[in-house]
């Protein structure tokens, strides 16, 4: 798998959490839409001013799992948990990668009101053993 599959196969797994539903927060706090047993097809978009890190557009498949108000998103070896706070997945985390750490900040991914669609942004860092970049990216998924 080249560097770049990688890394978007990394952005769907730290992107991904989400929800068909509502069900409270298993410590009474809020709501959360509820996406347990779904799969979720991404395409990502990323972009970055690094020329070893340049932009590209991929589709992946992801599946979600829940707990309460907590995520867990599984694509290929990967598995990510993270929060969903009403119908909003908001991600940050970092994951081994290639010689190096990929790591997703500022994550905004909403989920659509039937449960079927979510859209957001994301950013990203990459720091490896040879080039270290930022960029930024989107994030579109149906949902099944």
């Amino acid at each position: 798998m080249t560097t770049r599959a990688w890394f978007v196969a990394c952005l769907v797994c730290a992107l991904a959490c989400g929800g068909s539903g509502s069900n409270g927060s298993p410590d009474g706090g809020g709501t959360c839409v509820n996406v347990n047993n779904t799969t979720w097809t991404a395409d990502l978009t990323t972009s970055s001013s690094t020329a070893q890190c340049n932009a590209l557009t991929d589709t992946y498949d992801a599946t979600v799992t829940q707990s309460g108000c907590t995520g867990t998103l599984t694509s290929g070896n990967k598995t990510l948990t993270g929060p969903i706070e009403g119908d909003t997945v908001s991600w940050s985390g970092s994951l081994a990668f290639h010689s190096g750490t990929l790591t997703i900040t500022g994550a905004s991914i909403a989920i659509a009101a039937d449960l079927k669609s979510a859209s957001g942004s994301f950013s990203w860092s990459f720091s490896g053993t040879s080039v270290s970049c930022t960029g930024t990216g989107t994030f579109t998924a149906t949902i099944q």
